[in-house]
């Protein structure tokens, strides 16, 4: 749930692992980047509800309130729910209702916090941060990962345009401040 920048990565990393990923935004041009990259995306989240099984397990990448609650409601009894993104504040109205959801479904809520993890493993199949490093950029290397279409490349000084985009949505997922085009724009 949530398709910007690390839920549409997470998706194509779930995918290249051999999961079934299903992913929804409220956002279509979101939506639409996540399919170009063979994500199944779902126009409207009760279509899980429409579903013989529902996913045992969902990354809530929004980080929203409402996407954690979405998160809750459409995993299967048992299942496990990560959160990716980390709402800004919990509307103490609405934990109630998660918080029976969380009890009565028996599901698993794991933190997606990534520095849990040791920066060097004990032993060289152990896992950690250096290892994901060393995963990631293999993955970019033989485009099992694609970052097409996802950042655009800018010079520094768009630095105001650029917050502007991603605060209202209507640009890239990112973008990458490259001072050789800070460089050729002032030549």
């Amino acid at each position: 749930l949530g398709l910007g920048l690390v839920g549409n990565l997470a998706g194509q990393v779930f995918r290249a692992c051999g999961y079934r990923v299903k992913g929804y935004d409220t956002n279509i041009s979101r939506r639409r980047l996540a399919a170009s990259f063979d994500i199944e995306v779902l126009s409207d989240l009760e279509e899980l509800s429409c579903e013989k099984t529902l996913p045992a397990l969902v990354l809530e990448c929004s980080g929203t309130s409402a996407g954690f609650q979405n998160a809750c409601r459409f995993v299967r009894i048992g299942g496990e729910v990560v959160m990716v993104g980390l709402p800004p504040r919990v509307d103490d109205n609405k934990t109630t209702s998660v918080m029976h959801e969380v009890f009565c479904r028996q599901l698993t809520i794991t933190s997606g916090l990534e520095w849990r993890l040791p920066l060097f493993a004990p032993t060289p199949e152990g896992a950690s941060i250096i290892r994901n490093i060393k995963t990631a950029l293999d993955w970019l290397m033989q485009s099992r990962i694609s970052t097409e279409g996802v950042a655009k490349s800018v010079s520094p000084f768009q630095v105001a345009q650029a917050f502007v985009s991603l605060h209202s949505q209507d640009g890239p997922l990112s973008y990458i401040f490259d001072w050789r085009e800070a460089r050729d724009s002032h030549t």
